[in-house]
């Protein structure tokens, strides 16, 4: 997609092939469209493009917020506990999957590395071994699911405001794609 369509579709432009542009862009004329009618939601947001990355926003946070929890970093140090009695110094799974010996990075990642060789295997082998030792996948699985049930909560309100316009928006779309919805 040229940078041009694109600022007709974002509403950066104001004209595309001597048309007028809507105001906000395509996309905000396209989810204005779809937004119709849907209950529980201000016109105003029906009236603008659909944030499609706040649910996005709300999973991050959480696994931000997972990652600071100390008891990762207590699961962190059983599995690194772990590693060292099969002779690997790794403070983090992380750091284990990021050795540079296989690891691909942005400076290297035009480089065939060597795949599968035994120093590898035998890190991957212990780390699998370790993480069920001590349950390190558990636990993570555990606060990762705490944070998103604290973030659910905290914000239940807009996500029953999304679950509804997600609703109204495949309603009003295939309404759209039936004929019986007209864009202008």
């Amino acid at each position: 997609m040229t940078d041009s369509i694109l600022g007709e579709l974002e509403g950066k432009a104001k004209r595309f092939r001597g048309q007028m542009v809507p105001r906000g862009g395509c996309f905000t004329e396209a989810d204005g469209i779809l937004n119709r009618g849907a209950e529980g939601v201000s016109e105003a947001e029906r009236a603008k493009k659909f944030n499609d990355n706040e649910l996005l926003t709300f999973s991050y946070d959480a696994a931000d917020l997972a990652w600071k929890d100390l008891r990762i970093r207590a699961a962190e140090r059983s599995w690194s506990t772990c590693m060292k009695g099969s002779g690997f110094d790794y403070a983090t799974p992380a750091d284990a999957i990021g050795d540079p010996r296989w690891a691909v990075s942005a400076a290297d990642d035009h480089i065939e590395k060597p795949r599968g060789t035994l120093v590898e295997i035998e890190t991957a082998v212990a780390d699998a071994d370790c993480r069920l030792d001590t349950n390190y996948c558990g636990v993570r699985q555990v606060v990762y699911a705490d944070y998103q049930k604290r973030i659910i909560a905290r914000h239940r309100d807009r996500l029953a405001g999304i679950k509804m316009l997600n609703a109204t928006r495949l309603a009003n779309a295939a309404k759209l794609l039936g004929g019986e919805i007209a864009t202008r």
